[in-house]
């Protein structure tokens, strides 16, 4: 079987060995195959209906550095809490003050989402585990996709820059995108 060697992805719960390393791997929490630190970095840019693609009410950046978690997320392959702190050139108004202390997230990843093949990655917030990003999960003027091969993940999730009407800001270009991207050590 060529899906089966030292350091291929071993599928949690599946009951085979995939990587070699003597047993199958566990989901939820640190249980799961694969480094347990990251670093790396994330970006937000949010535009409220700006005049002119790229005017941003945010453009902030972030440095990331992942640890194990103690929390248990059931579907996930891996668990980190991610530590987000803002690099001082960001730029923002009262639309994305709360974002300015360092927090600390819990982060799952998910191989298969939904059993559709899609990974995905879920943000620990108000007491559950909800979807954040998931691969190929598009709508319109939306982006969405995820890359995590357990030694480096990238992804962008929202939309950016499209023309649209707001009851709120009147017609302007609108953007809540992130992205991110971190790898092991």
């Amino acid at each position: 079987d060529a899906t089966i060697y030292p350091g291929a992805y071993d599928t949690p719960n599946d009951g085979i060995d995939q990587d070699c390393d003597g047993s199958d791997a566990t989901s939820g929490g640190t249980g799961g195959t694969g480094p347990q630190y990251y670093s790396g970095s994330e970006s937000l840019q949010l535009s409220l209906g700006g005049y002119y693609s790229g005017q941003y009410n945010c453009d902030m950046q972030f440095s990331i550095v992942g640890s194990p978690s103690a929390m248990v997320c059931p579907n996930c392959d891996y668990v980190f809490d991610m530590s987000i702190t803002m690099d001082f050139t960001s730029v923002y108004d009262s639309n994305c003050s709360g974002l300015t202390s360092t927090m600390i997230v819990p982060y799952g990843f998910v191989n298969n989402y939904n059993s559709g093949g899609e990974q995905a990655i879920l943000l620990y917030e108000n007491g559950s585990w909800v979807p954040f990003a998931i691969n190929n999960n598009l709508s319109y003027n939306m982006m969405d996709s995820v890359s995590f091969d357990g030694s480096s993940f990238n992804y962008s999730v929202g939309h950016l820059n499209y023309y649209a009407y707001s009851t709120s800001y009147g017609w302007g270009y609108f953007s809540n995108h992130w992205t991110g991207s971190g790898i092991a050590y």
